[in-house]
């Protein structure tokens, strides 16, 4: 189905330097017209962190988590289209503690450091970097209509979530799904009749 960061069922307003929208970070993004929205996740709490879940084909939002950077920005049924870490090494952060050149994107970040990165779906190190390093600034652009109606397979890809976590989420997310698609075709029989 979607990737998907943390829920959180209460709703407080983030601090405005977190949910600050910035401006469009250059022309890495797209040559298309489509518009954009910059967000900086500053950390890994839910008013600090993205949370939200993807197509893993398409990197199309397909869902939003209360009091998240996504739900507030307005992200749903928007793609990913780059990101960008900041310039200095010793800002970044996992989950755990300060980024160190023993984990697995220490190399990868240290490449790209300060630059924006255009986001491939098909590459792991892309889809780790987004759930796990912060601070991270993404860039989104908005998905012509026709292709938000295109069904997203059920499988899903977890932005600001443990793993944990992310084997009951997508367990919700896929019985979520199935329960939403025979919904759909009960509704679609009962109108070809």
């Amino acid at each position: 189905k979607s990737s998907s960061s943390s829920a959180s069922s209460s709703q407080q307003p983030a601090p405005a330097a977190a949910a600050e929208i910035l401006p469009k970070m250059g022309s890495l993004c797209s040559s298309n017209s489509s518009a954009k929205k910059t967000v900086h996740a500053a950390g890994f709490d839910t008013t600090e962190n993205f949370k939200f879940t993807y197509n893993p084909e398409t990197a199309i939002i397909t869902e939003c988590f209360r009091g998240g950077l996504a739900e507030r920005s307005g992200l749903l049924d928007w793609q990913v289209k780059s990101f960008k870490l900041p310039s200095s090494i010793e800002t970044i952060r996992t989950q755990q503690g300060p980024l160190n050149d023993g984990d697995e994107l220490y190399t990868f970040a240290r490449g790209n450091l300060g630059k924006e990165v255009r986001f491939d779906v098909r590459k792991g190190e892309h889809q780790r970097l987004l759930r796990d390093l912060r601070p991270l600034t993404v860039t989104f652009a908005e998905v012509p209509v026709t292709a938000q109606q295109q069904r997203p397979p059920v499988q899903a890809a977890i932005v600001g979530m443990n793993h944990g976590r992310n084997l009951d989420m997508h367990a919700a997310l896929v019985g979520a799904r199935e329960e939403e698609e025979l919904r759909l075709a009960l509704e679609l029989s009962k109108h070809e009749k």
